[in-house]
């Protein structure tokens, strides 16, 4: 079925195959035949843009939202979003996906590491300004080709733990999660954010590594 309902969101989501392809993204309405009329015009593009040539240009905005879409099913998502969020910020002066560059990518590198984010932390934020333009470009739209700046881990020693184990450790260590005695997470002070998210992070890190 091309346009479908998810667990948690009230609005109709478009998936299809094409040519070989698995595309997916909301429709941002709760009317099912505005979302079926949005997948005929996705459809549509995919054809102008692979048959003919044509690729669309997408906002920063809605790369970053759709990629985040993408990724809503895994338990690390608010943290993605929450990066994602950050990268449109960033970026709020350009108006189209293409328009980040490597040499984009470097000047928002240095502006975390500024910021005194640890490696970890940065490496996860710019994985999620890859992964979007990597997303885009899969949809057929227009990207500039990027060259992702290298981010240097210490190696530590590694534990293994089952999938279970896994998914509670990130789930206790959510940074945006509500904590008995801590503000909500916009109102804690920026130090605490930034070690909270360089904590959850760093375990995400360390399990992504050892599942690869």
């Amino acid at each position: 079925m091309a346009v479908n309902k998810r667990t948690g969101s009230p609005y109709w989501y478009i998936q299809f195959q094409y040519n070989g392809q698995n595309y997916i993204k909301s429709s941002k309405t709760t009317d099912k035949k505005l979302a079926v009329k949005q997948e005929v015009q996705w459809r549509s593009q995919l054809i102008e843009q692979q048959q003919l040539g044509y690729k669309q240009a997408l906002s920063i905005k809605e790369a970053f939202q759709l990629y985040a879409n993408s990724k809503s099913e895994l338990i690390s998502y608010r943290n993605i979003n929450l990066w994602c969020q950050r990268a449109i910020n960033h970026w709020r002066d350009k108006n189209f996906i293409h328009e980040v560059t490597s040499a984009e990518v470097e000047r928002y590198r240095n502006k975390l590491s500024t910021a005194s984010y640890s490696n970890q932390t940065i490496k996860h934020a710019l994985n999620q300004v890859s992964g979007t333009i990597q997303y885009a470009k899969r949809m057929g739209y227009q990207v500039s080709e990027v060259q992702m700046p290298t981010i240097r881990l210490s190696k530590g020693r590694l534990n293994y733990l089952t999938a279970e184990d896994e998914q509670r450790l990130l789930a206790e260590l959510e940074p945006t999660r509500a904590v008995k005695g801590l503000a909500p997470y916009d109102q804690r002070l920026p130090e605490l954010q930034k070690e909270m998210q360089d904590i959850y992070v760093g375990a995400d890190s360390i399990l992504t590594t050892c599942a690869d």
